[in-house]
């Protein structure tokens, strides 16, 4: 049992960090003001601001999933819910 959880642990920190490497691969895209997303963010008639934000908040993302205390989900899901007061 302890091999299955080993292997399991295994196999989720490899798609983990493909996952990683997907978004900073298309982050560095638009960080870097690749031509494509220029082009792609001037077409939709946002600016280059927006392409570096979204670039920024993909970043961001992937250090939240290599490192989850700093997406900060664990406060997030241990919290109660609220209580409706009639």
């Amino acid at each position: 049992m302890t091999t299955r959880k080993t292997t399991g642990n295994v196999v989720l920190w490899v798609l983990q960090i493909l996952v990683v490497a997907a978004f900073l691969m298309v982050a560095y895209s638009k960080l870097s003001a690749d031509p494509d997303a220029v082009g792609i963010f001037d077409r939709i008639g946002l600016g280059r601001w927006f392409m570096y934000a979204v670039g920024g908040i993909e970043v961001a993302g992937a250090l939240g999933l290599l490192v989850p205390r700093l997406c900060g989900t664990r406060e997030l899901l241990s919290r109660k819910p609220a209580t409706v007061r009639a």
